[in-house]
């Protein structure tokens, strides 16, 4: 592969063994930690939204932002275990 001078390009078993995994682990939980704080704000949206009749139309944002966090909890789980970030 050819590059331009002033691009420096690294092979992926270069960077692999270089050891960045530990910055995506730290990222990984934190990210699911904060879905998953994003889902519990959403559950409690949900208890409001029931608890006041003038508000049970707006019940779609908390569901929407439930699933959302949990899509993103859901995929950055299948990427942890896919790629052993949380075990050695």
């Amino acid at each position: 592969m050819f590059a331009h001078p002033s691009v420096s390009y690294t092979l992926p078993k270069e960077r692999r063994a270089s050891g960045n995994g530990h910055p995506a682990r730290i990222a990984s939980r934190i990210l699911i930690f904060i879905a998953l704080a994003a889902a519990l704000f959403g559950k409690v949206g949900i208890e409001v939204c029931l608890s006041q009749p003038l508000w049970e139309k707006h019940l779609w944002l908390p569901i929407m932002l439930i699933v959302l966090a949990m899509g993103i909890c859901i995929s950055t789980l299948f990427h942890a275990i896919t790629f052993r970030l949380f075990g050695k």
